[in-house]
């Protein structure tokens, strides 16, 4: 493991945005008309950096009106266990949409898909946790309780992903018809037509969705939900500002649907509202009626959520706030329409922040995430008593699962349970 010695006041940073994020969940944006400001990620990768780039710097900068597909930076660069990545591990950067993965380094780095994303929803639905294209262990913490609204949400009403779990396998919606069925947290579903008044109808399934799969079946997306994903607008690539599709293919950043869309009573800033989600394989969106136009459908945070749930976050602290960047860049024209992820350089993949290699007009920001990939090659060399907390401990064992600091004597997958 590489030498690095962890801080608390990063960990308190770390879990701090963690806190923002889970108290107001998926519908942090209710009451108002933009994203909030976030700070700019550093990436592990100049790859991640391309990738986040391209639908979020437009968003970070005001130039677009919508969801950030990425936002905030979770976690540094660190590897965890895959099958079919170098020496059974890959590359893994956590933001609080989803989570960045490099399974080949030495593939094609300007195919669509050398940056991949895993299946976080699917995940915390199932209990399970992706080590492979075909590997699924059963994750010791169960399906995920994270809820969709304030973390404190424990209502009846509230559902959490592992609500969906009793859903996987429900009939798909008809084309065309209203969307009324409402989920609560016990994964009952019981029709509400007065939610017809939202006048949100089944879009049919997807063409290219799989054939069923046990405990799946094929699912219809909620219109709302395929407008959103078809539409085009500002994107960045190559040092331009441009107007492309966004989610072309969908099945990149979404996967097919795994869940119909449900109507649900959930607390957001301390207030109950109706919203419809429907689940992806890789993310979650929701439906919030009563936003501002632009921001009705938005992403979960499924990455941050994820993280919470997979290294089992502690209690977490008050969060440090975060400043605004300086400056407005100024649109350039588009001089080309790219098709697919833009081509660049070959790099090769480290676990070591990099200095971005196309830096925007704001101020730089310092890394402030905990990074487990700095531990990795330096034999038992640390301790329980090294880490400011147990998710700490937890995130450096599963990015070296062989375990040479014996952070996890009995072997139960859970390090330094003294720390929790």
């Amino acid at each position: 493991m590489r030498q690095g010695t962890p801080h608390r006041r990063t960990v308190a940073v770390v879990v701090g945005a963690l806190l923002v994020a889970l108290l107001v969940g998926p519908f942090v944006l209710l009451a108002r008309a933009a994203p909030a400001q976030i700070q700019l990620p550093q990436f592990a990768d100049p790859a991640f950096q391309r990738t986040w780039e391209r639908l979020d710097r437009p968003v970070y900068y005001g130039q677009a009106s919508r969801s950030y597909t990425w936002g905030g930076q979770v976690t540094g660069g660190f590897r965890e266990a895959y099958r079919e990545g170098p020496v059974g591990q890959h590359l893994v950067q956590y933001f609080d949409k989803s989570r960045m993965e490099i399974n080949d380094p030495t593939g094609d780095q300007g195919g669509p898909f050398f940056v991949t994303q895993g299946l976080l929803a699917r995940d915390m639905i199932r209990g399970e946790i992706q080590e492979g294209n075909a590997v699924f262990t059963p994750a010791p913490q169960g399906p995920s309780q994270v809820p969709f609204g304030d973390l404190d949400d424990t209502q009846a009403t509230s559902p959490v992903y592992a609500s969906f779990r009793g859903v996987l396998a429900a009939a798909p919606a008809p084309a065309g018809q209203a969307l009324t069925a409402r989920l609560d947290r016990a994964g009952t579903v019981t029709d509400d037509p007065a939610l017809a008044r939202y006048g949100v109808t089944a879009a049919g399934v997807l063409p290219g969705t799989p054939e069923n799969a046990p405990g799946f079946n094929q699912h219809s997306i909620a219109g709302v939900f395929l407008d959103f994903l078809q539409q085009a607008g500002p994107t960045y690539a190559d040092g331009q500002d441009t107007s492309t599709s966004l989610y072309s293919p969908i099945q990149y950043a979404f996967g097919f649907p795994i869940t119909e869309a449900y109507w649900a009573t959930v607390k957001a800033a301390g207030q109950n509202r109706f919203v419809l989600i429907q689940c992806f394989e890789r993310r979650c969106l929701t439906f919030s009626p009563t936003n501002e136009p632009a921001f009705r459908v938005e992403l979960a945070n499924t990455g941050l959520q994820y993280y919470a749930w997979r290294y089992r976050q502690p209690d977490l602290p008050t969060p440090t706030p975060t400043t605004a960047p300086t400056g407005t860049p100024t649109p350039v024209t588009p001089t080309s329409t790219p098709t697919g992820t833009p081509t660049a350089t070959p790099v090769t993949p480290t676990a070591t922040p990099v200095t971005p290699t196309s830096t925007p007009t704001s101020t730089p920001v310092t890394p402030t995430a905990f990074n487990p990939g700095s531990y990795i090659g330096q034999g038992d060399r640390y301790n329980c008593t090294d880490f400011a907390s147990q998710a700490q401990a937890q995130a450096v064992l599963a990015a070296d699962p062989s375990d040479p600091n014996k952070l996890d004597t009995d072997h139960d997958g859970i390090a330094c349970e003294n720390l929790r």
